[in-house]
């Protein structure tokens, strides 16, 4: 299970899950969201990763079949 890091506004989420940052974008998932609370990724519509490789400052999204990149805006 994610916990929250930090609500961006409420539609997106910082979230750490298995020690991973991640986006999490979803209709109204940060409205209710608190930081260090539990956070159900099931939620979001779409969850976006940080780049490894690069150590960069672009996250790429792993859910869903097209590739999209987010520059990171926290």
């Amino acid at each position: 299970m994610a916990s929250v890091l930090k609500k961006i506004n409420h539609n997106a989420v910082l979230v750490e899950d298995n020690g991973v940052e991640k986006i999490a974008i979803g209709k109204g998932i940060g409205f209710r969201a608190v930081p260090h609370r539990r956070f159900d990724m099931e939620c979001a519509e779409k969850i976006f990763v940080r780049d490894v490789e690069e150590e960069s400052n672009r996250f790429t999204r792993i859910q869903g079949n097209n590739s999209h990149v987010l520059k990171q805006f926290i």
